[in-house]
């Protein structure tokens, strides 16, 4: 059978618990924001006019949508399997870019958790209480707030390389720790969070490929950590024995058996939460380690730094 020709495609999303209020569209990454029917020009313009949007229907007015251009596919089922790796890289990167109050805000295309209400009645004095949000987003994150793209945070930069068709091997590793710090603040069981928090710190550092994490390896983590975010030697030895105690968690966690939040204290979560973001941001936003593309080059920064 002819195979059928390859076609451009524009795969359009809805970002759920999300708020634009922006007439015009905002970019993140490959994704263009817009908030329907106000801005529906702006599809008609991915489009390049080929299309008549006056056809679609059954939006609700005000709804926060994502666009994607340049899917090549034959099939607009395999364009959507395509889309929905870009989204899910979006979906990530939002998540770790809104650094916000635990849980408060979860927009997302893929990922979102629709609040559950609750209804809790004491069996003791018959008191009653409705209308609790639990495990789930309750407040609309504004995709037009210039923090989402804040050069200072990294945020920036890190949409960047969500757009690059071949990065860096350290590109490569950033966006890869930012999806896994993404993974972690989404994930409602605090023990899951906390075990993703150390993948990315991993991934950021751990350069022995298909090798199990030794004592060796993790002081060699600690050391690279309290190098990044340390400034004096009483700042070093702290990030040295926060991400100590990440390791001593993780096992408790991961060999142990203590599975459950109540296995990680909400303490030990903000600290790991607070190191492996503040390690990715340096080496975002760093002027001479952000420059790094090979991970052969950080090893080298961390020895001359040490020494020095």
């Amino acid at each position: 059978l002819e195979e059928e020709p390859i076609e451009e495609w524009v795969i359009t999303r809805e970002v759920h618990g999300a708020v634009l209020r922006l007439s015009q569209a905002v970019t993140l990454g490959r994704c263009v924001c817009w908030r329907w029917p106000t801005s529906k020009d702006v599809l008609h313009t991915l489009l390049d006019g080929k299309a008549n949007v006056e056809d679609i229907r059954d939006i609700k007015d005000g709804t926060v949508l994502a666009s994607i251009k340049g899917i090549h596919a034959r099939s607009p089922e395999r364009a959507n399997e395509i889309a929905d790796q870009h989204f899910a890289v979006f979906d990530d990167v939002l998540s770790y870019v809104q650094r916000c109050s635990y849980h408060a805000y979860g927009a997302s295309v893929l990922s979102f958790r629709q609040p559950n209400s609750l209804v809790c009645i004491s069996h003791t004095t018959s008191r009653s209480v409705d209308g609790l949000s639990v495990r789930g987003t309750y407040l609309k994150l504004e995709l037009h707030d210039p923090l989402m793209i804040s050069s200072e945070q990294g945020y920036e930069q890190l949409w960047r390389i969500t757009t690059l068709s071949a990065p860096s091997p350290m590109q490569q590793r950033l966006l890869q720790a930012a999806q896994w710090i993404g993974k972690a603040r989404r994930d409602t069981e605090r023990s899951k969070g906390f075990v993703q928090l150390v993948f990315a710190l991993e991934a950021m550092l751990q350069f022995q490929e298909g090798v199990l994490v030794s004592p060796s390896i993790t002081y060699r983590l600690q050391e690279t950590c309290a190098l990044i975010l340390g400034a004096s030697r009483d700042e070093r030895l702290n990030v040295h024995g926060v991400v100590n105690h990440m390791y001593t968690v993780r096992s408790a966690i991961v060999h142990g058996g203590k599975g459950g939040s109540a296995a990680v204290k909400e303490a030990d979560y903000s600290q790991a939460l607070a190191v492996v973001s503040g390690v990715l941001t340096r080496l975002l936003t760093d002027p001479e380690l952000a420059k790094f593309s090979q991970p052969k080059e950080l090893v080298d920064w961390v020895t001359q730094t040490k020494y020095r």
